[in-house]
């Protein structure tokens, strides 16, 4: 079989396709590349493509990938001090590193570590030359010898995208929309190559890679090409016992020994022990809330798929929605807003809340 012989709709869109089942899965398990340009990156979105993506590896195909880094306004003030773009960026990616990629690793970071390792993934960041925004364009390409798909669309590069928004995805086959697929080719060839007019790209930093591979290592993670699953990690649910049996707990661990997996077990088991009915996950970035919204969103559907995921932070303002009817809902909240959203809230409310602060350590507070 090859590309050609995939029946791909002109567009697809989330609600009528399934665009995982119906792109992605056949696409990697015919094409020998992957380009893939896109705003936002979460390493769990190489776990929802699943099966298609262990044979596109077997198959010897490679992923390019150009992203970006949301820059803070500190970071913006470093440039504008002469700092260059390049260093801060690097800068800002040891940070999520930290942040996100050491509290645990799943298996889409694994699978991230292992395509960097083997030598089948190159990432190059994106940077606007001018402004104070982010490089945010979505196309893609499958390549398969002469032919190739390219394709545009909203989604992002996430699990959090692909499975619960509601997005809408063009295909341009450069056997039946040549024009529009040799241009869409083109486009992406010049943002990786740097000669686009408006982006700066930067090379993904090889100590940062190396740090990521490092970590996968340390963490024992899973072999998600077909080997022996490695060993639960038993003070993992020690954790989540002694957590469950006190009055009023706290979870403080120490870095790299799975925390957000540790609270996402507690809430689980709150939530299925009928102890509570809301979960409040609030931090100091925004970054970490978006990571949140994936995690959650993943444990509602053992939970119950009818609970809201309701935020208030950056664009998103749902804190009115949130304290008219709280039960029933995960709220991701940033930490200036948190105080004014409780004082809202009733005392019988409350005791049946679990609240987390995340950061550079996870505690929930169980009242």
């Amino acid at each position: 079989m090859s590309l050609r012989e995939i029946q791909y709709n002109e567009d697809y869109r989330s609600g009528y396709d399934d665009i995982v089942r119906d792109v992605f899965h056949p696409s990697l398990c015919e094409a020998s590349d992957y380009w893939r340009a896109v705003g936002y990156f979460s390493s769990s979105a190489l776990e929802t493509f699943g099966a298609p993506l262990g044979e596109f590896v077997r198959n010897g195909g490679k992923i390019r990938l150009v992203t970006s880094v949301e820059l803070s306004e500190s970071d913006l003030k470093a440039i504008e001090l002469g700092i260059s773009k390049q260093q801060v960026c690097r800068k800002r990616l040891e940070l999520i590193i930290e942040e996100q990629f050491v509290d645990g690793v799943g298996d889409g970071v694994a699978r991230l570590c292992l395509l960097l390792e083997m030598g089948r993934l190159d990432i190059q960041i994106a940077v606007p030359k001018t402004g104070t925004g982010i490089y945010h364009e979505k196309i893609g390409i499958f390549l398969d010898g002469d032919d190739f798909v390219a394709f545009s669309g909203s989604s992002n590069e996430s699990r959090n995208a692909f499975e619960n928004n509601r997005e809408c995805m063009d295909v341009y086959p450069s056997w039946r929309s040549q024009k529009r697929a040799e241009r869409k080719r083109k486009h992406f060839e010049e943002v990786w190559d740097g000669i686009d007019k408006g982006i700066d790209v930067y090379c993904f930093p090889e100590a940062t890679r190396r740090k990521l591979i490092r970590i996968c290592k340390e963490r024992g993670t899973s072999d998600w090409l077909g080997k022996k699953e490695s060993q639960k990690w038993r003070h993992q649910d020690e954790a989540v016992e002694k957590f469950i049996a006190g009055e009023r707990s706290v979870l403080n661990m120490a870095t790299g020994t799975g925390k957000t997996w540790t609270a996402i077990k507690i809430l689980k088991a709150l939530f299925h022990a009928d102890k509570i009915d809301t979960v409040i996950v609030c931090t100091n970035g925004n970054d970490l809330l978006d990571q949140w919204v994936g995690e959650l969103l993943g444990a509602r559907k053992e939970v119950a798929h009818d609970i809201r995921v309701l935020r208030h932070y950056g664009s998103y303002k749902e804190i009115p929605e949130f304290t008219l009817d709280p039960k029933g809902s995960f709220f991701l909240v940033s930490r200036e807003p948190i105080a004014s959203a409780l004082k809202q809230l009733d005392v019988a409310c409350c005791r049946r809340i679990l609240l987390g602060r995340s950061g550079n350590r996870v505690f929930f507070n169980f009242d």
